[in-house]
């Protein structure tokens, strides 16, 4: 899917440079598949859920027997040897026996029997003892060992539990890493149209008091005003110019920003997603029960939790016995002085009974680590909590100022069509003028910066609810 999207998006960049030379129309949602694409955070990410899974899968041969082979080459230097020394005296009543039962059989008394038996134990005695000697110094052996665990004290199912919470923490990190995305193209485009726009109105101010310093070139020519007047003019044209370019600037700025954020090729970017207000009814109460249920940082601390119940689980199950059948087939098994068995079978139990204290500690240490993560969480959702707070009141009081800035710009582009008729009939001055368009631009300025910080507020908000795909719906709208 990955390289389909990538593929379609690379196609899109050869027909708009094919179409339109070196520019190129960007959307917001084409920007926003372009990074969820190219981005190296999120390719990384993908990589760690791959692991996980491959993970997930192997947790699940724990529950199934494994079967081993066992093979190899022995070589001893000298012939092994049997040593009687410490075995003589039973090998000598042994024998001893062997001869009373023989007297018994005849049908002799026991107190022959018992004479028979000390007479072969004495003269057995005087014989020296001496090792019996294995001709034999190559050995190979090859067998095949079967292990099926029966009861581990549940430390399978925990360590199975605990591989699919990770793999479910790595698709929450995928997410969050997402959503970070999103709202970084977000932010980086908003503030590319908004400069965009403040270019445009610097042009429109520039191309104001120019044409304000020609007319009062014309008034000095027919007298209506003093010639110095004329610097107040050619000042506010500099100025003009000066915050043109260095609006220029800051776009050009914006736009490679939001260029290397997508990855995209050195194309001049026409961002055609205009930002225009749309009013959006937000309750706080809801705003905080979805960003309790939905925000992806509680869903990842929520899988750390998990991983350290199951923990805790493999720790506990040190100290329940362990039973596994084993069951065992030699290869080869006549090529040994004594012949092994074609096979073995058994059920084997293991139990520690003392350890040093080691796995005590470690299970304390596991259930502190629960503990840990618990606090993590309340902490983690009271800053989450306060975050939606803050950012819920920014939007509003973004929207606020934004909507109280549209009569206050309306009235001062009205000002400025009025001094500007009154200097044409030589009622007013040039000073009046140039300080209504003044304070038309610094209106018109903070009018677009209020609804830059609306969305950017907006876009904030939402991906701390889990939804950075809102505010893109409602900017294309």
């Amino acid at each position: 899917m990955k390289t389909f999207l990538l593929t379609i998006f690379s196609l899109s960049l050869i027909i708009a440079s094919a179409l339109e030379g070196e520019e190129m129309m960007l959307s917001l949602g084409n920007a926003i598949d372009s990074a969820l694409v190219r981005n190296h955070r999120i390719q990384q990410q993908e990589e760690v859920v791959l692991q996980k899974e491959y993970l997930n899968s192997a947790a699940v041969g724990n529950f199934l027997p494994s079967v081993d082979l066992f093979a190899g080459y022995t070589y001893l230097s000298d012939n092994p040897a049997f040593n009687t020394e410490k075995i003589k005296e039973s090998i000598d009543d042994m024998f001893g026996d062997y001869g009373a039962v023989m007297a018994k059989k005849l049908g002799l008394s026991p107190w022959t029997q018992q004479m028979i038996h000390d007479e072969i134990v004495e003269g057995l005695s005087e014989l020296p003892s001496y090792d019996i000697e294995i001709d034999q110094k190559k050995y190979a052996n090859a067998n095949l060992v079967l292990t099926q665990p029966l009861f581990l004290g549940g430390e399978v199912v925990a360590g199975k539990r605990y591989a699919l919470a990770e793999l479910e923490l790595a698709h929450e990190d995928l997410v969050k890493i997402k959503n970070e995305v999103i709202n970084d193209v977000i932010q980086r485009y908003l503030s590319a149209i908004l400069l965009g726009d403040v270019v445009r109105l610097r042009e429109e101010v520039l191309s104001g008091m120019e044409e304000h310093e020609a007319q009062a070139k014309r008034a000095i020519e027919i007298g209506v005003i003093s010639p110095p007047e004329i610097i107040r003019a050619q000042v506010a044209v500099a100025n003009a110019e000066r915050e043109l370019q260095d609006a220029k600037n800051e776009h050009t700025l914006a736009v490679s920003a939001l260029r290397t954020l997508l990855g995209l090729p050195a194309y001049t970017l026409n961002l055609y997603t205009p930002l225009q207000f749309k009013d959006v009814a937000l309750d706080l109460v809801d705003l905080k029960d979805r960003a309790l249920t939905q925000n992806s940082i509680l869903k990842t601390i929520d899988q750390k939790q998990r991983m350290a119940e199951q923990a805790f689980a493999v720790e506990r199950a040190g100290f329940l016995p362990k039973i596994l059948a084993v069951g065992e087939y030699n290869i080869i098994r006549k090529n040994y002085p004594m012949v092994l068995p074609r096979y073995s079978v058994g059920v084997q139990l293991e139990m520690n009974l003392f350890h040093g204290f080691k796995k005590v500690n470690e299970l304390k240490s596991a259930k502190h680590l629960i503990r840990e993560v618990k606090i993590a969480k309340q902490y983690a959702e009271s800053e989450i909590m306060l975050l939606v707070e803050d950012l819920y009141y920014k939007t509003q009081n973004s929207k606020t100022r934004y909507l109280k800035l549209i009569p206050t710009v309306n009235l001062a582009k009205k000002n400025l069509s009025i001094d500007e008729k009154r200097f044409l009939e030589g009622l007013g001055t040039s000073l009046e003028v140039i300080d209504a368009r003044m304070l038309y631009s610094a209106a018109a300025i903070e009018r677009m910066l209020s609804l830059y910080e609306y969305y950017s507020s907006l876009s904030k908000l939402y991906m701390t609810l889990g939804e950075p795909n809102e505010i893109v719906q409602l900017l294309q709208k």
